[in-house]
């Protein structure tokens, strides 16, 4: 992975998406860039950001309202972030942007992984082949210990695998696959869904192990807060636009206890 993009709103949500890209590209290694797609809104992120410091002094916050300043001052390690200028990003796509810049993961704020995505996250969807993480305002600064791709294993796809896969092999964490069906579709046979597992799983000499869980559940919030509060993941990842995502972000369906699941959403392009 050479570099990170963040999508600065000037939002609260920015403003805390801001700190945990941070805390994620220094583990990484990796390039932190900030494209200011908004114009600033009053001092609302310096408020936030002295607000997460407060939540978390373990970790030092920035707070400065403006992000160039946030990035120079950021007291984390061997982070190497900038502002994008008007210059790079003037009359630009978000696909250029993506492409010039060597970018291979965007980051932006979000209320809850609830949440719709917003028309600019889903033009990066929809426009490149780049994933997403969606930062929550109750996202914890750590490490990732245990991230789960939740997916129908019979349209699990190789390359969101392969991804989580090095993430994993870089943070040193666990990595599983949460097979919930689909709607509609019958729950496959035990032996038959291993199988399918197996070939997802493959087999490499990297030291990652790869764990399978069959959800019966089918309801895709309860699954998640079972897969977050009971199972203790990190990270969920999904493709975008397919059941679970828009079974998880569907605001028809509540479901008790699970307003605001405090963990980042990794979505891939479908």
């Amino acid at each position: 992975m050479k570099n990170i993009l963040l999508l600065n709103d000037f939002s609260p949500e920015a403003a805390h998406a801001l700190a945990y890209g941070q805390m994620l590209a220094a583990h990484l290694q990796v390039n932190l860039l900030v494209w200011d797609i908004d114009e600033p809104k009053k001092a609302t992120t310096a408020k936030v950001l002295v607000h997460v410091a407060a939540k978390n002094s373990t970790i030092h916050r920035p707070t400065s309202a403006a992000t160039s300043k946030s990035v120079q001052h950021s007291p984390v390690p061997a982070t190497n972030a900038k502002t994008l200028q008007l210059m790079e990003t003037v009359n630009k796509t978000v696909h250029e942007i993506v492409l010039e810049q060597n970018v291979q993961l965007i980051i932006k704020g979000t209320k809850s992984i609830f949440s719709q995505v917003d028309e600019f996250a889903s033009r990066v969807l929809c426009t490149t082949y780049c994933p997403v993480l969606l930062v929550p305002k109750d996202a914890a600064f750590r490490p990732l210990k245990r991230m789960v791709y939740m997916a129908d294993l019979r349209y699990c796809r190789y390359q969101i695998s392969s991804y989580l896969r090095s993430m994993a092999h870089v943070f040193k964490s666990s990595y599983s696959i949460a097979h919930i069906s689909a709607s509609g579709l019958p729950e496959p046979e035990e032996n038959y869904a291993i199988s399918l597992f197996q070939k997802i799983a493959g087999r490499r000499n990297d030291g990652i192990k790869i764990t399978f869980n069959h959800i019966k559940e089918r309801n895709v919030k309860k699954a998640a807060d079972v897969l977050i509060n009971t199972m203790h993941n990190d990270l969920i990842a999904m493709a975008y636009r397919r059941f679970h995502f828009k079974s998880l972000t569907d605001q028809q369906v509540q479901v008790a206890g699970t307003d605001a699941l405090p963990v980042p959403l990794l979505l891939f392009p479908s």
